[in-house]
This record gives structure tokens, C-alpha cells and sequence, in this order.
């Protein structure tokens, strides 16, 4: 009987050191997932941050190249509209140039017919 329960106490307790074991490697099972979970999502996070700032350069230098496209555009619009504002002051120039030499050929036909008239007035007072 003794020889019995002393088997059976060795049976207990190497049973609850198994169970204990068995917990053991279970919480070491659970701690090693836990840090293989963590490790993952600081993977994650720096491949999506990495991503993140990718992306953001990439809008910038897009938005940097649209600026400067804009910008060589506006050069170009006002370029264009001061050729065509000089092209307008030249024609207006020309316009006006043209006004003042029909407006002396007219005054030198006035001139002139006023100086036939005078002297045909006064050769008609002489022959009078």
C-alpha cells in the first residue's frame, strides 16, 4: 500500500510538473507570438510610413513641375499680349502718321487753290 501511494504522489507530481511545464511553454509560446505580432506591425507601419513619403514626394515634385509649367505659360500670355499691345501702338501710330499727312495734303490743296483764286481775282482786277 505504501509502496502504492508513494506511485501514486510520483504520479501527481510528475503530472504537475508536466502541467506546469506545459504552461511554461505555452506563456514562452505566447510571448514569442507576441513579439513576432509586434516586430509585423513596426514592419508595417515603417513600409506604410516609407510609402507615405513616397507618395508625398512624389505629389510635390508633380506640383513643383505643374508650377513651373503654369509659370511658363503666364510668361508666354503676357509676352503675347504685349506683342500684340505694341503691334496695336503701331498700328494706332501708323493710323495716326497717315491722319496728319492727308491732313497737310489737304491743307497744301487748300493753300494751293486758295492761291489760284487770288490770283485770278487779281488779274481779273487788272484786266478790269
Amino acid at each position: 500500500r505504501k509502496a502504492e501511494a508513494e506511485l501514486a504522489a510520483a504520479k501527481a507530481k510528475a503530472e504537475a510538473e508536466i502541467a506546469a511545464a506545459e504552461a511554461a511553454l505555452a506563456a514562452a509560446k505566447a510571448r514569442a507570438q507576441a513579439d513576432v505580432d509586434a516586430e509585423n506591425a513596426r514592419l508595417k507601419a515603417e513600409e506604410e510610413a516609407k510609402k507615405f513619403a513616397e507618395e508625398e514626394a512624389a505629389r510635390l515634385q508633380r506640383e513643383e513641375e505643374e508650377a513651373k509649367i503654369r509659370a511658363v505659360q503666364e510668361a508666354a500670355r503676357k509676352q503675347q499680349e504685349e506683342k500684340e499691345a505694341a503691334k496695336k501702338r503701331a498700328v494706332e501710330e501708323a493710323e495716326r502718321m497717315k491722319s496728319e499727312e492727308e491732313a497737310r495734303i489737304i491743307a497744301e490743296k487748300e493753300a494751293k487753290r486758295t492761291a489760284h483764286e487770288e490770283a485770278a481775282r487779281k488779274e481779273a482786277e487788272e484786266q478790269a
